[in-house]
């Protein structure tokens, strides 16, 4: 009994180590604009999961496959993915652990920026709903890196709200937002940058760049490091001819956009 229960048990230890690496390597892959294979190292990761039988596992995969799939524009395949999961995942979750709610929920809140990339307003706003159910379970945390909770729940308003092309609603969510309860300092610098986007959006340009020096302060990297900063920056400073906002110049030349 005990050799054959080794010989289970070591093959899914190596599914759960492959799970969280090519998790890990799906996301550094995104961050570094590369989807494509962002995608083959979630869909792996997926796969590692269903050999483990573990839902959670399952769904902590198809979060990163989730958005993995958006980003190279597979947009209404991704929120298949996240859907399918979500409901995998939610049988009986009530009676599983906080890790389980926090991974669901955070899946949710993927599908939510997914169905808003794929314009469809109506899934978007159901998964954002039900992933407010679920942040009423466990406080906010960072169980399973995800900083899933009620506050994490209200950021992704705003962004969802954002993809959709709606600044005025962006705007309205961010001023519900209380910076501090955000436990992560780059979920604090992703807040500041999507408020950054709502206020150019809507003309406000010196606004605009106070949020990204702020989003800088949180996680330099963060602001630095990311394409849609550096996009972001170039239209602030084409919309600011007249130098009134000077401190953009200065940001610009930190995340290397040319002036």
């Amino acid at each position: 009994m005990e050799s054959g229960h080794a010989s289970t048990a070591a093959p899914r230890r190596i599914d759960r180590i492959a799970v969280d690496a090519y998790h890990v390597a799906a996301s550094l892959l995104l961050k570094n604009d590369d989807p494509a294979s962002a995608w083959i190292a979630a869909e792996r990761a997926v796969a590692a999961a269903r050999r483990m039988g573990d839902p959670t596992a399952v769904a902590s995969a198809s979060r990163i496959l989730t958005h993995a799939l958006g980003a190279v524009g597979h947009r209404r395949q991704s929120v298949r993915v996240a859907i399918r999961a979500a409901d995998e995942a939610a049988e009986g979750v009530r009676w599983k652990s906080p890790d389980t709610v926090a991974v669901l929920g955070a899946l949710l809140l993927r599908g939510a920026w997914a169905a808003a990339a794929a314009d469809d307003r109506d899934t978007a706003e159901a998964l954002l709903t039900d992933a407010g159910r679920a942040a009423a379970m466990p406080a906010d945390s960072n169980r399973r890196w995800t900083a899933f909770g009620p506050h994490n729940v209200a950021l992704h308003r705003v962004s969802v709200a954002l993809t959709l092309g709606d600044a005025g609603k962006a705007l309205a969510e961010a001023r519900k937002v209380d910076v501090k309860t955000l436990a992560v300092a780059e979920r604090r610098a992703v807040f500041w940058t999507d408020a950054a986007r709502a206020l150019h959006a809507c003309g406000r340009t010196r606004k605009a760049a106070a949020a990204l020096l702020a989003a800088e302060r949180e996680a330099p990297e963060e602001v630095r490091c990311r394409p849609v900063v550096r996009e972001l920056i170039g239209e602030m400073l084409m919309r600011d001819a007249g130098g009134q906002a000077s401190s953009l110049h200065s940001l610009a030349t930190r995340v290397g956009v040319a002036v």
